[in-house]
């Protein structure tokens, strides 16, 4: 909210200002001008609507049944939107508390689990539609540092912000893999590695739990690698065939 606010100002001001003074005074200005607006307003607001919308959120996991089910689908697919925004906080405290009372969560932090493999899914299309190019090149080290260090972040900004579009198979991916696990009753049993090591947060269930959630991360891979490379729509990967 705050980085929107600060383009947003930047350009008004390099407008405004005299040409010889713009590039050094509009940038200041802006951030003179967004920190107190973040800390006074935004920062207050954006932690209230984060609070609201995890509450609503996690409420559908106290409804049971088909309503439970899609809650685990809604939060697999807006998770990583939430992570950009900043606004994950009271759902994951949530989740962190369930896992303290009973040692297990078959709600918030399954549906974060399956849609760190959509994001990895996100980054493996990328890549599928940007190979040859210095792009692809750079959506490979998105997929090699999220898939293997657990870190999905340079996906979500290097792809899913600047292409726009791949976050539609991010939510896709995220929303399929969700709902398959919310119905086979899928249990984190660990809160660990954001990696592909993630799977192991769920052997404490035994072999089915375990199978289902694997099939789980894989649907939100599949699909949302899938979706990704269906939707795409940059020039560079359309001159290309």
């Amino acid at each position: 909210m705050s980085a929107a606010l600060l383009a947003v100002l930047e350009v008004h001001l390099r407008k405004v200002l005299p040409k010889v003074l713009a590039p050094m005074f509009a940038p200041l200005l802006a951030m003179a001008i967004t920190l107190p607006a973040a800390l006074c307003a935004l920062g207050p607001l954006r932690s209230w609507c984060g609070n609201a919308l995890g509450a609503a959120l996690f409420s559908l996991g106290d409804q049971g049944g088909l309503v439970t089910v899609l809650g685990v689908g809604i939060i697999a697919a807006s998770w990583e939107l939430l992570v950009i925004a900043g606004m994950r906080s009271l759902l994951l405290a949530l989740g962190l508390a369930n896992m303290l009372a009973v040692g297990t969560d078959s709600f918030v932090l399954v549906g974060a689990g399956v849609a760190i493999w959509a994001a990895f899914g996100m980054a493996l299309g990328g890549f599928l539609r940007l190979r040859g190019t210095t792009e692809g090149g750079e959506a490979l080290g998105y997929f090699v540092s999220s898939i293997v260090g657990g870190v999905t972040e340079p996906a979500l900004y290097g792809l899913g912000l600047r292409y726009r579009r791949p976050l539609i198979g991010l939510a896709v991916g995220g929303f399929v893999g969700g709902v398959w696990a919310g119905t086979t009753h899928v249990t984190a049993y660990i809160m660990g590695s954001s990696s592909f090591l993630s799977i192991l947060g769920y052997v404490g269930g035994g072999v089915l739990n375990t199978v289902n959630a694997g099939i789980s991360d894989l649907l939100a891979m599949g699909i949302a690698s899938a979706v990704t490379y269906a939707t795409w729509c940059d020039g560079t990967a359309q001159s290309r065939g």
